[in-house]
């Protein structure tokens, strides 16, 4: 059995990508399936967990006004 990615809040992003892009090639190489191309995979990925793309961002913005 595959290890399950869980995203990762304490992480940037990319770093999540990373983690969540390891995990899906592994699994598709281990049933003998194409992972997914670099430019597929990111699509995939921010339509899973592209909230949290929104979420770092909006924490940002935040911490920056806090800052004025």
């Amino acid at each position: 059995m595959s290890e399950t990615f869980k995203y990762n809040e304490g992480i940037p992003y990319g770093n999540n990508y990373d983690n969540w892009k390891y995990l899906n090639d592994k699994e598709y190489k281990d049933m003998n399936m194409k992972p997914y191309s670099d430019q597929a995979s990111i699509r995939v990925f921010n339509e899973l967990y592209g909230n949290f793309a929104v979420k770092e961002k909006l924490g940002g913005l935040k911490n920056e006004h806090k800052n004025v």
